[in-house]
């Protein structure tokens, strides 16, 4: 546990650094309220799907339950993100 732990720091330091060093060579405008929105929500999700298997000791009912909270959350960032995802999909492919 140890072990996980240093990786998570190391790793969250490494992207904090990164994150610093970029943002003074090339300033780029991050959505932080809409990527904090989601993070949040992610929380709140894993926090539900926990308090709902906790109380049935069901393999099954918790990858019924997960698989439903994440085709959920797809879903409700498909459509927040509609626009992009219909412009990724509709950009022309240029010729080498």
């Amino acid at each position: 546990m140890a072990c996980a732990w240093a990786t998570f720091l190391c790793y969250g330091t490494m992207m904090v650094i990164s994150y610093i060093w970029g943002q003074k060579a090339y300033p780029v405008p991050y959505a932080w309220k809409k990527l904090l929105a989601y993070m949040a929500i992610v929380v709140i999700l894993y926090f539900i799907h926990t308090a709902i298997t906790s109380l049935w000791n069901s393999r099954a009912l918790n990858y019924t339950v997960a698989t439903l909270f994440l085709f959920l959350f797809a879903l409700f960032i498909y459509r927040i993100e509609k626009k992009e995802f219909d412009n990724l999909f509709r950009r022309p492919i240029k010729p080498l």
